[in-house]
């Protein structure tokens, strides 16, 4: 077993390894820890995001009971890199010690959200439980209605420790950043671990490690030498999003390419070819593209659903353990004595019926449920908004939630996130651009030629 570090040691010991341990020069990581803690859990404006198992494919190679998936076109460059690897090894380019001797090996790839956000929510019922039951509070819970009103209360003393919607989880510490796709951590690694993040850039084949993950799209974890960041901003990662169609006859690639170079004869491939989005991607080196429109879908919009169900679902799990209270009170309120009598009143409580929910929205509960998500995320977010505010945000949700439920929480989202961007902390905002390159290099004028065909 490990031994005990403290939490103040710990966090030392990775801010002097990220300044002075980690290689200054050669290709540079991303720092995942430092500055870049929501790559691929938000998109370019911000938003939460998340990436359905749809738009996965399996890392090879399979090992037994232990598949591992990513984003398609990262799944394709990391077999290419692990090829390429497996060539260097085969002709004694590298040397086969150290940490690289068995290869590059997938030990963890994507996680889903959903099941992630499942546990978090039966942590949240069981930490809600103790604090109805442990104050007192359980004794006067006699309807849906106080079960609002104390798991209002909860919301506001402890969602910023431990967040309740879907959108505040995945931003928080409690989801890990393999749930966006792009992330591959290899065997021969472990987290918090300062001698392994040495034993790996210590290793003599770790320069060939990181110039041949920039090959194939990717970053090396500052913070996590053995993860593998997929850099969609790249030109060799966005490259894997086209597929090229040869538009000529064999005959005419013997005479077009009779007598040529190598050279010479790729423009006559690319000028007789045409290249095609796999999955509607466009070709746009330096900034994500539509990547995020397109593969990912914005927390927010289930931010609504998911509350109303887990309020709903909370309530009765809750009354089913506990669905009989007793109130003690005394006989009357005048002239009792000490130890006069008192009166037992007990009090089952009912289980709210999914039709008794959406009866109750209709009937004007939606001004409650908008309220309260609200709270939930200003109390995430850790927010100082003032009350006239407040209370002006919720009255133009209020009036959108009878329109369109969606709108309104889009409109929350929005106003959330604009109080955000005044807190000046880069760490949390992931624009996906590279900066300080130059990304129209000579590889990528070839392309110029169809990108404008996907951009409307």
């Amino acid at each position: 077993m490990a031994p005990f570090i403290s939490t103040y040691a710990t966090f030392e010991d990775e801010k002097f390894y990220n300044k002075h341990v980690y290689p200054k020069f050669g290709a540079q990581p991303l720092d995942f820890h430092y500055e870049k803690l929501h790559y691929g859990k938000v998109d370019r404006l911000q938003n939460a995001v998340y990436i359905s198992s749809r738009d996965l494919e399996l890392l090879q190679p399979l090992e037994p009971g232990k598949p591992e998936l990513a984003v398609d076109f990262v799944a394709e460059a990391f077999s290419g890199l692990r090829e390429h690897f497996e060539k260097a090894l085969g002709l004694n380019r590298i040397s086969r010690s150290g940490v690289f001797k068995n290869g590059l090996n997938a030990k963890k790839g994507w996680v889903s959200v959903q099941n992630l956000y499942r546990t978090h929510l039966e942590n949240l019922y069981e930490a809600f439980t103790i604090f109805l039951i442990n104050s007192g509070r359980n004794k006067k819970l006699k309807n849906y209605e106080d079960f609002l009103f104390f798991f209002r209360e909860y919301v506001d003393t402890y969602a910023h420790a431990m967040p309740m919607t879907l959108t505040g989880f995945i931003k928080s510490k409690f989801c890990p950043r393999n749930i966006s796709g792009l992330i591959i951590e290899l065997e021969g690694g472990e987290f918090g671990e300062i001698d392994k993040k040495e034993e790996w850039i210590n290793d003599i084949n770790f320069n060939f490690y990181r110039n041949a993950a920039l090959k194939y799209g990717f970053r090396v974890d500052k913070s996590a030498p053995w993860c593998l960041i997929a850099n969609v901003a790249s030109i060799e990662m966005q490259n894997l999003w086209f597929r090229t169609i040869p538009e000529w006859t064999a005959a005419e690639a013997a005479a077009g390419a009779a007598g040529k170079t190598k050279e010479g004869a790729q423009p006559f491939a690319d000028e007789h070819s045409r290249f095609e989005s796999k999955r509607g991607l466009i070709f746009e080196p330096g900034d994500a593209s539509n990547l995020f429109e397109l593969y990912y879908r914005k927390a927010h919009l289930k931010d609504v659903n998911i509350l109303a169900k887990t309020l709903l679902e909370t309530y009765n799990k809750f009354i089913g353990a506990y669905p009989i209270v007793k109130i003690y009170k005394p006989t009357s309120l005048k002239n009792v004595p000490k130890c006069g009598p008192i009166t037992v009143e007990t009090i089952t409580r009912n289980k709210m019926l999914p039709s008794t929910w959406g009866a109750l929205l209709i009937g004007g509960a939606v001004h409650d449920l908008v309220s309260l998500h609200f709270l939930c995320r200003i109390r995430e977010e850790g927010l100082d908004i003032p009350d006239n505010k407040q209370a002006k945000i919720l009255e133009k949700t209020t009036k959108l939630a009878k329109l369109d439920t969606s709108k309104s929480f889009w409109y929350i989202n929005n106003e959330i996130k604009k109080y955000i961007s005044l807190k000046v902390n880069p760490t949390y905002c992931q624009n996906y651009e590279i900066c300080g390159e130059d990304v129209k290099n000579k590889d990528a004028l070839r392309y110029n030629k169809y990108v404008k065909s996907f951009l409307f």
